[in-house]
């Protein structure tokens, strides 16, 4: 299994590509996997991170696990705060190559569907 790390976070699967013009990442591959100290999400078909929109989606047999609680669905959407309103004043805010494709503690909404 490749892995790709911030910090924080490692997503795994075999390729990833990431369009630096539309910012946006796509990982695909077996066992699709994203590890951060306080979750650990799934899917079977792709994980992607739009960076300019600030979501991230975990498609096909898509689960998130956080401590006691596990959350199952055919796609997973995660959205991001807004960093640039979220940043105290005299910090640069998060950018894609700072912040976490899953976002940990940044989530400010997710969305199940399927």
């Amino acid at each position: 299994m490749n892995g790709c790390a911030t910090k924080s976070t490692t997503a795994y699967g075999d390729h990833g590509v990431y369009d630096v013009t539309k910012g946006v990442a796509v990982l695909t591959g077996k066992d699709l996997k994203l590890v951060s100290p306080d979750q650990t999400v799934t899917a079977t078909d792709r994980m992607e991170y739009h960076a300019n929109e600030r979501l991230a989606k975990a498609i096909g047999n898509a689960t998130v696990v956080r401590a006691k609680d596990t959350l199952k669905a055919n796609t997973l959407t995660a959205y991001f705060k807004d960093e640039a309103a979220a940043a105290p004043a005299g910090t640069a805010p998060a950018t894609p190559a700072n912040s976490p494709l899953g976002g940990g503690g940044n989530i400010d909404r997710l969305e199940a569907d399927g």
